[in-house]
């Protein structure tokens, strides 16, 4: 009996024992990836609490913006827990209520008012946004040189001026036409043939000049008549008259801005064109013209042998080759403010020598007129 009873007290304090024990676990969230995860916890109680997806609310409705998201698990500030409808924005540099369809943002419809201020907008169209960006304000002057390799004044005074036009007026449109090389002509590298776009487009200034004189420059824009004047023998002299020239260029009334970009594919070279009209005009015209650099040749100079020499902005075809300036019609007229869009194909191979591709450059040419003394603004860019 005493045996009995002593088994039961036994028994009785293991039961409280356990009991104690059970009551010194700590009980809590267990699993360290919730937000509310307790290192001290040694029993899981249910209690795990996990990040929220939260949705950027710009207007304050309510709504959040499905692919504006953070994952916390904390609301962020500006962010909401419920989602809305999305729209596609597109930037609309140039103010004209088409967006650049290569310029995004995803946003709420309930955002539109927003997005509008913001400069972007709900809609693109490929046709009116070719370019979705505004032209500057610049005046550039318009140059075209003729020259030639065979031209011993050409290498000893030709090639010095068109260096400083291009280290001292970086934003000068250069045209580097070179007279006709032809096929027999020995120690020429890689250089244009009689026939092709540039030597023809050169001859159509040297005709309006009356003469047939090189190295030749011609210089003009939209309110500065243009100049023409053979290179003389003296460096000095020829630099001083560009600086008068191009300062004059540079300071005259701007009737056009332009602004362009180029693409190669395969063959052809793409360009796209918008020209923003700064005065009520008559119909203007427009060349796009590929130009190569790096073109080599065996330059004739005096009393020096001939030697190798490079030459950069050197004319090689043209989007038009019906006639020999290469231009097109814009329009018949222009009210002010008018911005006129145009995209333009251009084959690499000329009908000489293949053109290397990777030293390719595009200038456009805007002319009040057309002919050669009818430049209003050009820009020139390189082709991605």
């Amino acid at each position: 009996m005493k045996k009995i009873q002593l088994m039961l007290i036994l028994a009785g304090v293991m039961v409280v024992t356990m009991q104690s024990c059970s009551k010194d676990e700590i009980k809590g969230c267990t699993d360290a990836e919730a937000c509310n995860f307790s290192p001290e916890s040694q029993v899981d109680n249910g209690s795990c609490t996990y990040a929220t997806d939260w949705y950027q609310d710009l207007d304050g409705n309510g709504n959040g913006n499905q692919y504006a998201v953070i994952t916390d698990c904390n609301q962020p500030h500006g962010y909401v827990s419920g989602q809305c409808i999305t729209h596609t924005y597109y930037r609309d540099l140039d103010g004209d209520g088409f967006g650049d369809q290569t310029n995004t943002r995803i946003s709420c419809i309930e955002d539109t008012t927003l997005m509008l201020a913001q400069g972007y907008v709900p809609a693109f169209d490929q046709v009116y946004d070719l370019i979705d960006a505004l032209p500057d304000s610049i005046q550039r002057a318009v140059i075209t040189y003729v020259g030639a390799t065979w031209d011993s004044t050409s290498g000893n005074f030709g090639l010095p001026a068109k260096s400083y036009i291009e280290t001292n007026y970086p934003n000068a449109v250069l045209l580097n036409v070179q007279g006709n090389v032809t096929v027999g002509d020995s120690g020429v590298t890689g250089y244009i043939l009689g026939g092709e776009f540039g030597p023809e487009f050169g001859d159509e200034f040297q005709t309006f000049s009356g003469g047939s004189s090189m190295p030749h420059v011609y210089m003009g824009a939209a309110n500065y008549p243009m100049y023409n004047q053979q290179l003389t023998n003296s460096n000095a002299a020829n630099n001083l008259m560009i600086d008068n020239t191009i300062s004059a260029i540079n300071s005259s009334i701007l009737d056009v801005k332009v602004i362009a970009n180029a693409t190669r594919v395969g063959d052809s070279v793409f360009v796209n064109t918008a020209v923003e009209f700064v005065a009520a005009s008559p119909e203007h015209f427009i060349g796009i013209y590929l130009l190569e650099d790096d073109l080599l040749g065996l330059q004739n100079y005096a009393p020096l042998a001939p030697s190798q020499a490079s030459h950069d902005n050197v004319v090689r075809s043209a989007a038009e080759l019906i006639n020999p300036l290469g231009t097109i019609s814009m329009g018949p007229s222009f009210f002010i403010g008018q911005r006129v869009e145009g995209s333009y194909g251009i084959k690499v191979s000329t009908s000489g020598l293949a053109v290397n591709p990777s030293n390719l450059q595009v200038a456009v040419v805007v002319y009040k007129t057309n002919a050669v003394d009818g430049f209003s603004n050009a820009i020139l860019i390189d082709v991605d």
